[in-house]
């Protein structure tokens, strides 16, 4: 599917691609696989192995499946992605942005400087995959707010102001990424 995207990408470079509207973060590392191997396809499908790979160690590592909803939670989350990885989509990218994203900011009581930097980058990588999270974010947030009434813990506290800041860290990168575009008048934020 992203073939002709990754094909304009190397040729053109990334200003251009941006320009276009291609999705950034799965171009960037399709493009660095394609160096070694020298093949379209098979470079957007290893780039979307390599997102489900990181994302399923990420959940072996912070949920420990002792039950058997966790483990029927993540083959749930791998079924959605494993299509992305046969189409070599950059939907697996955006899963491993906004899952991780979601896990470190409901997972954790306390929050430290690794989480904040976790989160954040989770942030940058799920807005410019998938721009129609903007939608997305005030119902994250809704959930979030219910999380929090369920957990009984309304305040604003650090670990809140934390993952705000993160998602406007994310907004502001991806603003700087779309530079190229902004310069050529197309102000929207938009990829495929």
């Amino acid at each position: 599917i992203f073939i002709n995207e990754l094909k304009y990408f190397i040729e053109y470079g990334y200003s251009n691609a941006v320009i276009e509207g291609t999705s950034i973060p799965i171009m960037m590392i399709s493009s660095f696989i394609y160096k070694f191997i020298s093949d379209y396809s098979l470079a957007l499908r290893i780039s979307s192995c390599i997102c489900t790979f990181i994302l399923i160690v990420y959940l072996f590592y912070k949920i420990k499946f002792t039950n058997k909803a966790n483990i029927s939670h993540l083959l749930f989350l791998l079924g959605t992605a494993s299509t992305a990885i046969l189409g070599g989509q950059n939907d697996s990218i955006f899963f491993m942005g906004m899952l991780i994203f979601y896990f470190e900011a409901t997972l954790n009581d306390s929050i430290k400087k690794k989480n904040i930097i976790l989160m954040s980058f989770c942030s940058v990588i799920m807005i410019m995959s998938r721009p129609l999270i903007i939608i997305f974010i005030p119902i994250f947030f809704v959930g979030f707010s219910l999380y929090r009434i369920v957990k009984k813990d309304m305040t604003f506290n650090k670990k809140n102001k934390c993952v705000l800041g993160s998602i406007i860290i994310g907004l502001l990168i991806t603003t700087a990424a779309n530079l190229p575009r902004f310069i050529n008048d197309n102000f929207s934020i938009q990829s495929t």
